[in-house]
């Protein structure tokens, strides 16, 4: 019978106690704003308390438009800092490593439930959502690019371990990335170096 290893592991440098790992989850409680609430830190801290080598907070948007409900979090703005940083604090303090899942719900937005407009590559609709979504503009681009950038040094300045980019399921970057979903004509369509551009210039500050 198969037998997953419990003995630490070292990556990047950082040692986590045993093999198990929490899969993204995001349990939209946080404040309207995308600050983290109390109910938010108790959650993770307590997966985390369970013996978990990392816990993997989820679906945490970069950008206003970018959440798929009123109540998910955000991440880059000086009012996101303090409560990230307390959830942290809460998962590493229970002993598991910290990974905060940055994303931006793309052309999969509700603006039933975010109350924001919903934008993607290419005019797309989501069959199970019926909102065709408007053609990001090349200086939209760039401020969801810069939004990202923002998120991610800020997860790192609030402790965050890891920071896992959310590249799949038909969410925004996915999109950029599919030729299904992105259409484009310009430097961010076409090609695969062009789909993959928003990506790459995301994690080119990183190098």
């Amino acid at each position: 019978m198969f037998k997953i290893s419990q003995s630490p592991i070292k990556l990047n440098n950082i040692t986590i106690r045993n093999r198990t790992v929490s899969s993204p989850v995001s349990i939209n409680m946080a404040n309207t704003d995308g600050t983290v609430t109390k109910n938010i830190i108790s959650y993770f801290s307590n997966l985390a308390a369970n013996d978990l080598g990392m816990v993997t907070v989820g679906a945490t948007s970069v950008s206003e438009e970018g959440g798929d409900t009123c109540n998910g979090m955000h991440a880059g703005e000086k009012k996101h800092f303090n409560g990230l940083k307390k959830l942290c604090e809460g998962i590493k303090n229970n002993g598991a490593a910290a990974t905060l899942q940055l994303f931006h719900v793309g052309a999969q937005g509700n603006t039933e439930y975010s109350k924001q407009r919903v934008v993607g590559p290419s005019k797309y609709i989501v069959p199970d959502i019926g909102i065709e979504a408007e053609i990001l503009s090349i200086d939209e681009i760039k401020r969801i690019e810069n939004d990202f950038i923002k998120a991610i040094n800020q997860a790192y300045q609030a402790g965050y371990d890891f920071i896992e980019l959310h590249l799949a399921h038909g969410y925004l970057l996915h999109e950029f990335f599919s030729p299904h979903t992105n259409k484009r004509k310009d430097e961010y369509g076409g090609s695969e170096e062009n789909r993959f551009r928003i990506i790459k210039n995301i994690l080119k500050p990183l190098d």
